[in-house]
Protein backbone atom coordinates (compact mmCIF):
# COMPACT_ATOMS: atom_id res chain seq x y z
CA UNK A 1 0.00 0.00 0.00
CA UNK A 2 1.08 3.60 -0.93
CA UNK A 3 0.61 6.02 1.46
CA UNK A 4 1.27 9.80 0.24
CA UNK A 5 1.17 13.13 1.77
CA UNK A 6 1.96 15.86 0.69
CA UNK A 7 2.92 19.50 2.68
CA UNK A 8 2.36 22.70 0.97
CA UNK A 9 3.38 26.16 2.95
CA UNK A 10 3.18 28.55 1.15
CA UNK A 11 5.08 31.26 2.68
CA UNK A 12 5.50 35.21 2.02
CA UNK A 13 9.16 35.96 3.86
CA UNK A 14 11.98 37.69 2.71
CA UNK A 15 12.71 35.89 -0.27
CA UNK A 16 9.09 35.79 -0.94
CA UNK A 17 9.75 31.67 -0.80
CA UNK A 18 7.24 28.84 -1.41
CA UNK A 19 7.95 25.70 -0.24
CA UNK A 20 6.55 22.13 -1.14
CA UNK A 21 7.13 19.28 0.94
CA UNK A 22 6.33 15.54 -1.06
CA UNK A 23 6.32 12.60 1.49
CA UNK A 24 6.34 9.12 0.04
CA UNK A 25 6.17 5.62 2.21
CA UNK A 26 5.25 2.20 1.17
CA UNK A 27 4.07 1.24 4.44
CA UNK A 28 4.02 2.43 8.33
CA UNK A 29 7.64 1.47 9.19
CA UNK A 30 8.89 4.64 8.11
CA UNK A 31 6.47 6.40 10.69
CA UNK A 32 9.92 8.09 12.64
CA UNK A 33 10.96 9.61 9.08
CA UNK A 34 7.75 11.33 8.83
CA UNK A 35 7.16 12.65 12.36
CA UNK A 36 10.90 13.91 11.89
CA UNK A 37 9.36 16.10 8.84
CA UNK A 38 6.48 17.31 10.23
CA UNK A 39 8.68 18.80 13.07
CA UNK A 40 10.68 20.64 10.65
CA UNK A 41 7.52 21.97 8.82
CA UNK A 42 6.00 23.06 12.04
CA UNK A 43 9.34 24.28 13.12
CA UNK A 44 9.67 26.38 9.83
CA UNK A 45 6.14 27.33 10.25
CA UNK A 46 7.21 28.92 13.46
CA UNK A 47 9.65 31.31 12.21
CA UNK A 48 7.90 32.70 9.01
CA UNK A 49 8.03 36.28 8.78
CA UNK A 50 4.42 37.37 8.40
CA UNK A 51 5.33 41.35 8.23
CA UNK A 52 7.30 43.02 5.35
CA UNK A 53 8.14 46.46 4.53
CA UNK A 54 6.16 48.50 1.93
CA UNK A 55 7.50 48.07 -1.55
CA UNK A 56 8.58 51.14 -3.37
CA UNK A 57 6.63 52.55 -6.44
CA UNK A 58 8.93 51.52 -8.92
CA UNK A 59 9.06 47.85 -7.32
CA UNK A 60 5.38 47.42 -7.87
CA UNK A 61 3.72 46.97 -11.33
CA UNK A 62 3.15 49.74 -13.45
CA UNK A 63 0.06 51.74 -12.99
CA UNK A 64 -2.48 50.73 -15.79
CA UNK A 65 -3.00 53.58 -18.64
CA UNK A 66 -4.05 56.86 -18.10
CA UNK A 67 -4.41 56.68 -14.46
CA UNK A 68 -1.93 59.27 -12.70
CA UNK A 69 -1.11 60.41 -9.04
CA UNK A 70 -2.24 58.93 -5.98
CA UNK A 71 -1.78 55.56 -5.67
CA UNK A 72 -0.77 54.84 -8.91
CA UNK A 73 1.96 57.62 -10.09
CA UNK A 74 2.59 58.63 -6.39
CA UNK A 75 3.87 57.24 -3.03
CA UNK A 76 3.99 57.51 0.63
CA UNK A 77 7.06 58.58 2.11
CA UNK A 78 9.61 55.44 2.95
CA UNK A 79 9.68 55.78 6.53
CA UNK A 80 13.00 54.30 8.79
CA UNK A 81 13.07 50.77 10.00
CA UNK A 82 12.30 52.64 13.39
CA UNK A 83 10.58 55.24 14.78
CA UNK A 84 11.98 58.49 15.88
CA UNK A 85 12.79 57.07 19.95
CA UNK A 86 14.63 53.73 18.30
CA UNK A 87 11.56 51.14 18.78
CA UNK A 88 10.46 49.86 15.87
CA UNK A 89 6.74 50.97 14.23
CA UNK A 90 3.78 48.82 15.37
CA UNK A 91 2.83 45.75 12.72
CA UNK A 92 -0.02 46.93 11.00
CA UNK A 93 -2.42 43.89 10.04
CA UNK A 94 -4.62 45.41 7.04
CA UNK A 95 -7.60 43.05 5.49
CA UNK A 96 -9.64 43.52 2.32
CA UNK A 97 -12.54 41.50 1.69
CA UNK A 98 -13.34 41.75 -1.74
CA UNK A 99 -16.01 40.51 -3.99
CA UNK A 100 -16.43 41.34 -7.55
CA UNK A 101 -15.05 45.11 -6.97
CA UNK A 102 -12.33 44.74 -9.92
CA UNK A 103 -12.97 48.50 -11.06
CA UNK A 104 -11.79 49.47 -7.82
CA UNK A 105 -9.68 46.15 -6.08
CA UNK A 106 -6.40 47.60 -7.84
CA UNK A 107 -6.72 50.91 -6.24
CA UNK A 108 -7.29 49.88 -2.88
CA UNK A 109 -3.92 47.32 -3.05
CA UNK A 110 -2.15 50.05 -4.20
CA UNK A 111 -2.68 52.65 -1.69
CA UNK A 112 -2.16 50.06 1.43
CA UNK A 113 1.04 48.88 -0.41
CA UNK A 114 2.67 52.32 -1.33
CA UNK A 115 2.26 53.53 2.63
CA UNK A 116 6.37 52.95 3.16
CA UNK A 117 5.36 51.69 6.14
CA UNK A 118 8.16 49.38 7.11
CA UNK A 119 6.01 46.44 9.30
CA UNK A 120 2.99 45.83 7.24
CA UNK A 121 1.05 42.25 6.84
CA UNK A 122 -1.38 42.28 3.90
CA UNK A 123 -4.40 39.88 3.83
CA UNK A 124 -6.97 39.80 0.81
CA UNK A 125 -10.18 37.87 1.42
CA UNK A 126 -12.38 37.21 -1.71
CA UNK A 127 -15.67 35.88 -1.93
CA UNK A 128 -15.32 33.83 -5.04
CA UNK A 129 -14.95 36.86 -7.63
CA UNK A 130 -15.64 35.94 -11.37
CA UNK A 131 -14.84 39.56 -12.54
CA UNK A 132 -11.63 39.74 -13.02
CA UNK A 133 -10.33 40.64 -9.76
CA UNK A 134 -8.21 37.03 -9.51
CA UNK A 135 -6.02 38.72 -12.18
CA UNK A 136 -5.30 42.01 -9.89
CA UNK A 137 -4.90 39.76 -6.68
CA UNK A 138 -2.39 37.66 -8.21
CA UNK A 139 -0.56 40.38 -9.97
CA UNK A 140 0.51 42.30 -6.62
CA UNK A 141 0.74 38.42 -4.86
CA UNK A 142 4.57 38.83 -3.65
CA UNK A 143 3.86 41.39 -1.72
CA UNK A 144 0.64 39.93 0.18
CA UNK A 145 0.64 37.70 3.03
CA UNK A 146 -2.34 35.80 2.26
CA UNK A 147 -4.99 35.22 0.35
CA UNK A 148 -8.13 33.39 -0.96
CA UNK A 149 -10.79 32.96 -2.88
CA UNK A 150 -14.03 31.25 -2.15
CA UNK A 151 -18.05 31.47 -0.67
CA UNK A 152 -17.57 32.73 2.37
CA UNK A 153 -20.33 34.07 4.14
CA UNK A 154 -20.41 37.67 3.07
CA UNK A 155 -18.06 40.40 4.08
CA UNK A 156 -17.98 40.35 7.99
CA UNK A 157 -17.55 36.58 7.88
CA UNK A 158 -14.53 37.32 5.40
CA UNK A 159 -12.86 40.31 7.72
CA UNK A 160 -13.24 38.12 10.41
CA UNK A 161 -11.36 34.76 8.58
CA UNK A 162 -8.73 37.66 7.76
CA UNK A 163 -8.06 38.74 11.60
CA UNK A 164 -8.14 35.16 12.46
CA UNK A 165 -5.01 34.47 10.51
CA UNK A 166 -3.12 37.96 11.22
CA UNK A 167 -0.76 38.94 13.74
CA UNK A 168 -0.41 42.46 14.20
CA UNK A 169 -0.93 44.32 17.11
CA UNK A 170 -3.04 46.60 14.80
CA UNK A 171 -5.23 45.24 12.90
CA UNK A 172 -7.74 47.39 10.52
CA UNK A 173 -9.87 46.38 7.48
CA UNK A 174 -10.12 48.41 3.87
CA UNK A 175 -13.03 47.45 1.72
CA UNK A 176 -12.41 47.01 -2.09
CA UNK A 177 -13.63 50.27 -3.08
CA UNK A 178 -12.26 52.03 -0.67
CA UNK A 179 -8.43 53.83 -0.12
CA UNK A 180 -6.06 54.80 2.72
CA UNK A 181 -4.60 58.25 2.20
CA UNK A 182 -0.86 58.15 1.96
CA UNK A 183 -0.12 58.82 5.35
CA UNK A 184 -2.49 56.53 7.06
CA UNK A 185 -0.19 53.73 8.43
CA UNK A 186 2.31 56.80 9.56
CA UNK A 187 -0.34 58.57 11.42
CA UNK A 188 -1.97 55.00 12.60
CA UNK A 189 1.67 53.78 14.28
CA UNK A 190 2.57 56.82 15.86
CA UNK A 191 -0.67 57.15 17.57
CA UNK A 192 -0.44 53.87 18.79
CA UNK A 193 3.13 53.92 19.51
CA UNK A 194 2.86 57.02 21.80
CA UNK A 195 -0.48 56.19 23.51
CA UNK A 196 -0.06 52.43 24.73
CA UNK A 197 -3.08 52.53 26.59
CA UNK A 198 -5.08 52.10 22.92
CA UNK A 199 -4.12 48.65 22.80
CA UNK A 200 -5.71 47.79 25.94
Amino acid sequence: MLYCILYFLHCRDAAFANIYVLYLATDQSNIHQYETLIATYHLFLSRRVYFMRCPSLFELPAAPAGCTGWPWTAEGARLPDRMEDGTPWPPISIVTPSYNQGGYLEATIRSILLQGYPNLEYIIMDGGSRDGSLAIIRKYEPWLTHWESGPDGGQYTAVQKGFDCSHGEIMAWLNSDDMYFPWTMKTTGNIFAHFPLLNG
